[in-house]
């Protein structure tokens, strides 16, 4: 009776960790390259055995045969990826509005190593996922993951085959929300950069001996760097507010 008291809590903690554990290893902040392997998967583990008692009911009973078993594990990695993903290809959004940025200040060639991509990214976009990454774990919302973890639970039941409808819906909505967000995030620059060449090109048809780029790229660099000062706040919190309701909006369609 110990033996299978025994048998049974391992494997619920087992399933409870492959879909915590995925989630984690993909995570904004927590799943980037930088952070020790070791240091995430005892996180993993952390947080695996912390939401034991709450999710633990709704773990299926134990199969008979190692193919199922298999199978039923498979699953709840692919749900944990599944939702990990969802917030990266949220917050891939500031790389996507850096560049934006970086594109309309003709500061494109300016890159800087992002140790969170391991790869080399315009300044803009470090800047804003280094910011948006530190205020996510100082105002707590890296906990609205882990809710969201184990809130799916009642639409993504252990056992059962994932609706492949609602998770390609799901990845539809989200990618659509993010190049939104990035357009929004980079919209001064836009409408700077538009009215900053328009004005060139009337100064250039005014004045045809003067060197318009050798006078204003100095100009719109200083006005890139202005404006971002000024919505730098208020873009941040824009992207805050929609990382919070991703699993909200997300979980709303159980």
């Amino acid at each position: 009776m110990l033996d299978r008291l025994i048998q049974a809590d391992l494997y619920a903690i087992m399933l409870i960790f492959a879909r915590f554990g995925s989630a984690m290893m993909v995570l904004p902040g927590l799943g980037q390259q930088t952070v020790p392997a070791r240091v995430r998967l005892v996180l993993a583990i952390a947080v695996s055995l912390a939401a034991a008692p709450a999710v633990a009911p709704m773990v299926p009973k134990m199969p008979e045969s190692v193919l199922s078993l298999v199978m039923i594990v498979l699953g709840e990695v692919v749900i944990g990826f599944f939702i990990g993903t969802l917030a990266n290809i949220l917050a891939s959004a500031l790389q996507i509005a850096g560049m934006i940025m970086a594109f309309q200040s003709n500061l494109a060639s300016a890159t800087i190593f992002n140790p969170m991509l391991a790869q080399e990214v315009s300044a803009f976009g470090s800047m804003l996922a280094t910011m948006a990454m530190v205020l996510i774990f100082v105002t707590n919302l890296d906990h609205q993951a882990i809710a969201g973890l184990v809130d799916s639970y009642r639409l993504f039941a252990p056992g059962i085959v994932p609706d492949a409808q609602l998770m390609t819906g799901a990845l539809t909505r989200v990618v659509s929300d993010s190049f939104r967000l990035a357009v929004q995030l980079s919209a001064p620059f836009l409408v700077l950069s538009f009215v900053f060449n328009v004005g060139l090109g009337l100064l250039a048809r005014m004045v045809p001996q003067m060197q318009v780029f050798f006078v204003g790229i100095p100009l719109q660099i200083l006005g890139a760097l202005a404006a971002l000062a000024i919505s730098l706040s208020a873009g941040l919190g824009w992207f805050l507010q929609h990382y919070a309701g991703l699993f909200e909006q997300v979980m709303a369609r159980q």
